[in-house]
């Protein structure tokens, strides 16, 4: 007779070894996913920076500001030797009318306006001259009824004149065979100094220009 066999023992322990690792596998694998659902659904908090004030932030500017120039007066325009030379020429030439009445220009110069000067501003540009009346005819003249104009440039723009001390107009009557003179003097720019026509006359007699140019 052969003897009943013995059942066979299970590997009891074994099988509680792999379901305890197995749980707590289980375990922790649901940890970590309630963890990280935390994390993804809590707010965020953002560490705030803080921003820098006008007076702290610092701006380089790196343009260069030129220096600002000054600026330069225009030199001033001088006449010429040959325009002096012809200012003077033209400044002596005299005109005789019909009934012999002389006029006649010299000492023709240039200058500027006085603090006491009446017209015109001080140290302006300016030109003197001196004017001959002399008498040729058969009668009286009075030197009283003679106007003395200056105008300069392509427009004729009259210039100012200017009176004051050494400057007299010719006035008074001036006998037959004598004559009478005065000085003069008109403020006139200096680009204009070329260009000057002067007007001495009366109304017994046609005007007559003296050309400066």
């Amino acid at each position: 007779m052969y003897a009943p066999q013995q059942p066979k023992k299970k590997p009891t322990g074994l099988i509680i070894l792999l379901v305890v690792v197995g749980l707590l596998l289980l375990v922790g694998s649901c940890v970590a996913v309630l963890a990280s659902h935390g994390e993804s659904s809590g707010p965020t908090v953002q560490e705030s920076q803080p921003e820098a004030s006008a007076s702290d932030e610092t701006t380089t500017d790196n343009s260069t500001e030129e220096p600002t120039e000054e600026p330069t007066k225009e030199p001033t325009k001088e006449p010429s030797p040959y325009r002096q030379g012809e200012l003077a020429k033209a400044a002596e030439q005299k005109f005789t009318y019909a009934d012999g009445l002389e006029i006649r220009i010299t000492n023709f110069k240039r200058g500027t306006v006085g603090r006491n000067a009446e017209g015109g501003h001080p140290g302006d540009p300016m030109v003197l001259f001196t004017v001959h009346i002399k008498n040729g005819t058969s009668h009286k003249v009075d030197a009283d009824e003679f106007s003395v104009e200056v105008t300069y440039g392509d427009d004729d723009d009259d210039a100012e004149a200017i009176h004051g001390k050494g400057l007299d107009d010719v006035t008074g009557v001036i006998a037959k065979g004598r004559s009478k003179t005065g000085q003069y003097g008109f403020a006139v720019p200096i680009e204009y100094m070329d260009e000057l026509y002067i007007d001495v006359s009366d109304d017994e007699h046609d005007p007559f220009f003296w050309s400066v140019k």
